[in-house]
């Protein structure tokens, strides 16, 4: 593996922890509001999805953001490059599956903890 694909994984490797710690701290700002939902009728699994699709929705964003970034910049370090041309689509498409694939896990675990609010305790909260 050359040194600018491990470069490239390391930063993507530190977004991802940053979307972690983010996340933890998204899921407990939004309890109330899911366990008020469950109080309501709402489903377990429909929480979990409504978590994950903001996740989601983060993560595209941070997709949007970066791709475009990372191309502009890829012609700056283009002469640090031994073997591998600036923008290699495979690299970039390998990236941002292992960025949605990090976001989708760091989201299940506090979506599935959330999901399972009691729901009067959430209202005695509130």
């Amino acid at each position: 593996m050359p040194d600018s694909e491990i470069r490239a994984a390391s930063f993507k490797l530190s977004d991802a922890q940053e979307m972690v710690a983010r996340q933890h701290g998204f899921s407990s700002w939004q309890a109330g509001e899911i366990g008020i939902r469950m109080a309501l009728g709402a489903q377990r699994g429909a929480m979990v999805w409504m978590v994950l699709r903001r996740v989601l929705l983060l993560a595209a964003l941070g997709l949007a953001i970066s791709v475009p970034a990372a191309l502009s910049a890829s012609q700056l370090v283009k002469s640090f490059l031994l073997e591998t041309q600036p923008n290699d689509p495979g690299t970039l498409a390998l990236a941002g599956v292992v960025l949605l694939s990090a976001a989708i896990l760091a989201g299940y675990a506090p979506a599935r903890r959330a999901s399972r609010i009691d729901p009067l305790a959430a209202l005695r909260h509130e």
